[in-house]
């Protein structure tokens, strides 16, 4: 009798066992699951367009950036164009009321010429950017074709601007060849551009 007690025993012991080894187990729940990443929107309120210079001056500047890296006429930026290039690109762009100021980075490439547009491309500018302040970079010479452009040149050309009523920023490339992201002057434009951006009421 005690023998066959132990062996109902024994049988119960086992069979509880298995029991348990059937219940699913469960991890515990992490929140960390279902967190989502922080995403920080940048809103492009103070616009760079122009030509292949206008990327380096994006670089070190905190307040003022490109549209899109990406060169294009949607980008209102690319490399090698003239100011009648820019003038048809912001012609063709809609109407943005949220822009709070657009700096102009333009002439190198059209060597500075007195026949550039530069009233077109501004009144076009304004109606395309109605609440912008509006700003342009000097360019550069004293390379490819503009070797023997002279300073005064460069000076009568951004005179024009000023004129219509748009802040030239000081100092200008200058005379070397541009592209060069490290360029000393590029960072003190970016810095004096910087500057004028956060006084902007």
């Amino acid at each position: 009798m005690r023998f066959l007690f132990s062996i109902l025993f024994i049988v119960g012991i086992i069979f509880i066992s298995n029991e348990s080894l059937n219940v699913p187990q469960y991890k515990p729940y992490s929140s960390k699951a279902t967190t989502k990443p922080n995403y920080i929107l940048v809103y492009k309120h103070n616009i760079l367009i122009g030509d292949s210079q206008t990327p380096f001056i994006d670089e070190w500047s905190y307040n003022a950036t490109l549209l899109n890296k990406i060169g294009s006429e949607s980008s209102l930026w690319k490399g090698g164009i003239g100011l009648n290039w820019l003038k048809l690109a912001v012609t063709n762009y809609k109407l943005d009321t949220l822009i709070q100021s657009v700096t102009f980075c333009i002439g190198t490439n059209g060597r500075f010429s007195s026949k550039d547009d530069i009233s077109g491309l501004v009144d076009i500018t304004k109606k395309r950017f109605p609440n912008a302040y509006l700003y342009v970079v000097q360019g550069s010479w004293g390379w490819g074709g503009n070797v023997n452009v002279t300073k005064a040149v460069v000076d009568s050309y951004y005179t024009r601007f000023n004129g219509l009523g748009v802040k030239v920023i000081e100092p200008p490339i200058g005379k070397c060849e541009p592209h060069n992201v490290n360029l000393p002057q590029y960072k003190e434009i970016a810095k004096n551009l910087d500057s004028l951006i956060s006084k902007q009421r």
